[in-house]
């Protein structure tokens, strides 16, 4: 803990001059919090941390070690427990990142706090068998299970002791191996789901530059196509963020520009937001750890590539965040962080460092005479995307009450995602999307399961509300595809 920097605790007043800072701030979503600490450009500079102690009536302390940065620093999820529940059992497991047949052999230590670095004096350590650990007896809390092993990066993962409530099996922490020369690996993990989302996806797209690989030319690789231009998918992880989460190797980066990103892809059938996971990225090379990265703020547009209204303290749901890009001119390769939010599937960096995110402008041009095409219910329309990764926004107006069935039917273009807003009026007249209420990505939907060629949803308009237009959107799934589609929305077409 850095001596200048110092608490939360809500439960006491610090005295004036004791360095202490403490707050109640709660707003959007329930239980957030915001911090605002003096001094925090030079402590960042100086390595400083700052200790978090979050306290609750009825529910036991939490502290967090927070490595200081400029700007906003977002903690994650911060876990609390009853603090009327008794000890309890604390097993999991350690498991190799890149070999999920693999067994870990070496130790498990428990440490004190969420986030705990290896520095901390353990609880308690024990050896690892068949690569699980069990910690007995444990006072209720939230704790850090760090895993050790002969050749392989130390990794901790948070663990808590929560009486009969407590998980029977604790999250997987996924230890790399030692990279060697120009490999590069990439870990995620999430929090546990339920509450968080069930299955994030890694990818990665770049140019293999190398003619003597097979798969040479643009590679993109994901839970579909596990293996290209020597990056590979070593983990795809659908069952939850307490099953270890998913790994991406590079085995021997080219001198390209690599793109990495997740993208959530159960959140919208979960109902669930990706800005809510918890998500946590590690990466190594042949220097160990070189980058972590953890979830943008959520509240602030600059955060976002796109975003389907002004920010307002709720959390809306995109699909996909842009993680980090390589730089493979320099041994070890350089790790550079990309954050941006995204509806879509990212836009690729062109350079790395990638240029950073612009966030969106909200404000309407007078002068603007372009805008969405406007289209009447029940007739088709034919357009196309000329632009790699771009989209095509269509507007009407409905009759409130009535169900609509929205189809883009794929005709050139390979792949697509749709989704439906309402429309914001805004200067001049025209519209905008505003809150997103409807998406597809190219999946069956009922009474009839036959779409199978574009998107496809239905949506009920509220009977009564401010809103009069909405807003179809139309956007090529990746950066590269171009093509021509069909686009029909139909009135009157009863579940």
């Amino acid at each position: 803990m850095d001596g200048a920097m110092a608490t939360m605790d809500p439960s006491t007043v610090p005295p004036a001059d004791s360095g202490l800072r403490q707050t109640n701030y709660s707003a959007g979503d329930p239980g957030a919090f915001m911090l605002h600490l003096p001094f925090t450009r030079h402590l960042a500079r100086q390595g400083g941390f700052a200790e978090l102690i979050v306290s609750k009536p009825g529910l036991s302390t939490s502290r967090v070690s927070v490595a200081l940065q400029m700007g906003t620093v977002s903690v994650g999820n911060v876990f609390m427990v009853s603090a009327s529940a008794t000890p309890a059992p604390i097993a999991g497991a350690c498991g190799n990142a890149r070999d999920s047949g693999a067994t870990v052999y070496g130790t498990a230590s428990l440490r004190a706090g969420i986030y705990a670095e290896l520095s901390t004096d353990p609880l308690d350590q024990i050896a690892l068998s068949s690569g699980s650990y069990t910690f007995g007896g444990v006072e209720p809390g939230v704790y850090t299970v760090c895993c050790e092993s002969p050749g392989m990066v130390p990794t901790c993962g948070n663990v808590c002791s929560n009486g009969p409530l407590t998980p029977p099996a604790a999250q997987t922490i996924l230890l790399p191996p030692t990279m060697l020369g120009n490999q590069v690996t990439t870990v995620m993990t999430w929090d546990p789901s339920p509450p968080t989302a069930t299955d994030l996806d890694f990818h990665v797209q770049f140019v293999a530059t190398d003619p003597t690989v097979e798969n040479n030319g643009n590679c993109h690789v994901y839970y579909a196509n596990m293996e290209c231009g020597m990056a590979q998918l070593d983990r795809d992880n659908v069952r939850g963020g307490q099953y270890g989460g998913e790994t991406m190797t590079m085995n021997d980066v080219y001198q390209t520009i690599y793109t990495v990103y997740v993208h959530c892809y159960s959140c919208y059938w979960e109902n669930l937001a990706l800005e809510d996971t918890g998500l946590t990225v590690k990466t190594f090379t042949a220097e160990g750890q070189v980058s972590e990265i953890t979830l943008p703020d959520p509240t602030d547009v600059d955060n976002y590539e796109e975003y389907p209204g002004a920010p307002d303290g709720a959390f809306h749901g995109v699909a996909y965040l842009r993680l980090y890009c390589i730089d493979a001119s320099v041994s070890p390769p350089a790790i550079h962080p990309a954050r941006a939010y995204s509806m879509g599937t990212p836009v690729a960096c062109t350079s790395c460092p990638c240029d950073a995110p612009e966030g969106v402008d909200l404000s309407a041009d007078e002068d603007e005479e372009d805008g969405p095409l406007v289209i009447a219910p029940g007739t088709l329309y034919d357009s196309s995307i000329l632009t790699g990764g771009a989209s095509q926004f269509f507007i009407f107006e409905p009759t409130p009450g009535y169900w609509y069935y929205t189809q883009a039917w794929l005709t050139t273009l390979g792949d697509s995602v749709m989704y439906l807003y309402e429309a914001n009026q805004v200067a001049g007249g025209s519209y905008e999307p505003g809150t997103m209420v409807a998406y597809n990505d190219d999946r069956a939907d009922p009474p009839s399961w036959d779409q199978y060629y574009g998107s496809s949803f239905w949506y009920q308009v509220p009977f009564s509300g401010g809103t009069t237009h909405y807003i179809i959107e139309v956007r090529a799934y990746g950066s590269w595809q171009t093509g021509e589609f069909q686009v029909l929305t139909e009135a009157n077409v009863w579940r």
